[in-house]
């Protein structure tokens, strides 16, 4: 199993720091996972996280498209930005989404939390333990409920399943 994280294109410390952490990738790594793939963007990675890791890490800054990385991914930590939720959706990804607090208006805590409660996303506080303990008991907590076929955009682009589509039109406005 595997999983992708990425944070886009802004710069989102707290989430690289999480997930690159010592103590998450060795809780990840015992509950099964053995690829962890990190777009980190602009932040850097912990220091020495390549050393003695219990599974195959994958760190890089940005790529052309996240389509590959997301589409192999059994699990994607996403920041809550609405261009990565939306190609998590399209993919039928089972998607944890971190609000990066750091931004102006907190916007994507409002997609976050709206999307979690349409169970399109679990939207997670941005700590190792919270991630790691969403990833490790995966099958029992509300990863296993997440819906994100749901959404289906052919049938209804402009409101999509559950509004999605009206959330992220206000949120732009």
């Amino acid at each position: 199993m595997s999983v992708f994280v990425t944070v886009g294109t802004t710069q989102f410390d707290a989430l690289v720091e999480a997930v690159t952490s010592k103590a998450f990738i060795a809780r990840i790594a015992a509950s099964g996972i053995t690829q962890l793939t990190v777009q980190h963007g602009t932040s850097e990675p912990q220091n020495n996280i390549m050393e003695n890791t219990p599974l195959r890490l994958t760190l890089f800054d940005y790529s052309q498209s996240l389509h590959e990385h997301m589409s192999t991914a059994s699990i994607v930590i996403s920041h809550a930005g609405a261009g990565s939720l939306l190609e998590c959706l399209r993919l039928k990804k089972c998607t944890i989404a971190v609000p990066n607090a750091t931004l102006m208006h907190n916007h994507q805590a409002q997609l976050a939390d709206r999307m979690h409660q349409d169970k399109l996303v679990v939207s997670c506080i941005c700590d190792p333990d919270s991630l790691a303990d969403l990833i490790v008991d995966r099958n029992k907590n509300v990863l296993s409920q997440l819906d994100p076929g749901a959404w289906d955009r052919d049938r209804d682009p402009l409101a999509g399943s559950r509004n999605v589509m009206r959330v992220l039109e206000k949120l732009v406005q």
